[in-house]
């Protein structure tokens, strides 16, 4: 019988030998595999940057290869679901939490980092983000719950809030799914619309584009509730992602809409939000909306 051994599993072994631990002691495997590759650890879950692209002024999206225990962890990773990201910047880890953009079961991650001004995090990735660089990455959280039984969706997104859109989206047409989806995008001009080629080009969805600061899109100024109304008049399900007043605008459409303000989210069934990433002034508009005891989680604020 033969039986077909990955080199990388085999050096795996080797280097997790009783001989090979007394050998590099005290500091451990990790210590000089981590000088070959920073990604080749069995203490912490990273990813390798495969591509970085800018295919926006101020966005760049990271496409991620897992080590072995960011696979594991990601395998766990649901659609519209947030991760939290660490990244090195002269000498110092510093977290951000961002939402992927990949379909669940993907085997790479991907993620679209928007650029916020003044934000240390987001200003780093985008200006120097490239192939080979590593990052850390959580354990995966869930930010929307995808409901699959809905036959008329609504996708409703400003600028970077398209992330957790898309990878719903995808998981859908991945898993085949025949519900009539509509989506609605904002951005400053065409040329800030994220993934705009891919959506146009994806079978089973109309795709609507809005652009606050041009007048070349489907849709003319900030949403609206015509703009709800002509992308899907009377849909099962709505989601939103994106800046406060887009937020409200579809609430007040749509009251029972699962909501994310960034990663900031409001479960609108409890009267409860969940703040797993905002911008300051998105963290106020929220907090002065609800009372204390009903933010359930706060982990950072956006850069």
């Amino acid at each position: 019988m033969f039986t077909q051994t990955s080199p990388r599993g085999f050096a795996r072994r080797v280097l997790r030998s009783p001989l090979v631990s007394v050998l590099t002691g005290p500091h451990g495997v990790d210590a000089y595999t981590e000088l070959v590759d920073r990604a080749w650890t069995d203490r912490e879950a990273r990813a390798t940057v495969v591509t970085a692209r800018r295919t926006t002024p101020r966005s760049v999206t990271l496409t991620l290869r897992p080590n072995a225990i960011c696979a594991r962890l990601c395998s766990e990773f649901r659609a519209g679901g947030h991760v939290t990201v660490g990244v090195e910047i002269d000498g110092r880890r510093h977290t951000r939490t961002y939402s992927p953009a990949n379909a669940a079961g993907a085997e790479l991650i991907e993620l679209t980092v928007g650029r916020h001004d003044g934000g240390r995090v987001s200003t780093y990735l985008n200006d120097f983000a490239h192939p080979g660089m590593v990052l850390s990455i959580s354990t995966p959280g869930a930010t929307f719950e995808l409901d699959r039984t809905a036959r008329r969706m609504l996708f409703v997104s400003g600028g970077s809030g398209i992330t957790p859109m898309m990878s719903m989206v995808r998981t859908l047409r991945a898993e085949g799914s025949t519900a009539d989806i509509a989506f609605v995008h904002y951005a400053r001009t065409p040329e800030d619309a994220a993934y705009a080629r891919e959506l146009a080009a994806m079978p089973g969805v109309r795709v609507l584009h809005g652009y606050t600061r041009s007048g070349a899109g489907d849709l003319d100024g900030h949403v609206s509730a015509e703009h709800l109304r002509l992308a899907q008049a009377d849909p099962d399900a709505v989601y939103v992602c994106g800046p406060p007043a887009l937020a409200d605008a579809v609430l007040a459409v749509h009251p029972g809409a699962r909501n994310t303000l960034g990663l900031a989210w409001l479960s609108v069934t409890q009267g409860r939000v969940h703040l797993a990433e905002c911008t300051q002034d998105e963290l106020a508009h929220w907090l002065g909306r609800v009372a204390p005891s009903e933010v359930i989680y706060s982990a950072g604020v956006t850069e």
